[in-house]
């Protein structure tokens, strides 16, 4: 029987998007959604399940966004020092994320109005700067490309629930791959 990780607290994030009304609708669904037996501490830590209770557990959730960063030269120029945990230097907070800056992130998130190239160059950056560890790359999938700009009542039913759906288990995928690739995963 093979273990896998168990991460005991959400994720905290760095969400960068073209879209406060992306999301304004999408982060709020990224709560935490557990699933299966875990274990709780009483710190942000990864654990593997003990040989005593070597059951496989999947967990699926999402914290809060701690920083929401809209411009492709703000996210080259910032998510280096969120990453590092030094907050978000000169990049000043908007009304999207907890700014919670106390909890490192481990997951980075693009939506689909960064390209493929953007994504690439942001890592490059980047990568391999997380305080706590390595950090899931999780991107919206290039081919699939942003959806139109939102009317006055968004983009339509379920298109949050979908997106948000969408990031979890891309993130779910991460921990059951062992939590330690910063390859990017495209959803």
């Amino acid at each position: 029987m093979s273990n896998k990780i168990v991460i005991t607290e959400p994720v905290p994030a760095i969400g960068c998007g073209g879209s406060f009304k992306t999301a304004e609708s999408v982060f709020p669904l990224l709560s935490p959604k557990i699933e299966g037996s875990w274990s709780w501490s009483s710190e942000f830590r990864w654990k593997q399940p003990s040989d005593s209770n070597p059951s496989v557990t999947k967990l699926e959730f999402m914290s809060a966004v701690i920083h929401f960063i809209t411009s492709f030269e703000e996210a080259k120029t910032y998510v280096g020092d969120l990453l590092a945990g030094r907050g978000p230097g000169e990049c000043p907070p908007n009304h999207v994320g907890s700014h919670d800056y106390s909890k490192h992130a481990r997951c980075i998130l693009f939506g689909r109005g960064y390209t493929e190239e953007q994504v690439r160059e942001i890592h490059s950056l980047h990568g391999g700067k997380g305080v706590d560890g390595p950090v899931a790359w999780i991107a919206g999938d290039p081919t699939v490309g942003p959806p139109p700009n939102p009317g006055p009542g968004g983009y339509g039913p379920g298109f949050a629930e979908k997106a948000a759906e969408s990031v979890k288990e891309a993130l779910s995928k991460w921990i059951e791959n062992g939590a330690q690739s910063e390859e990017i995963i495209w959803y």
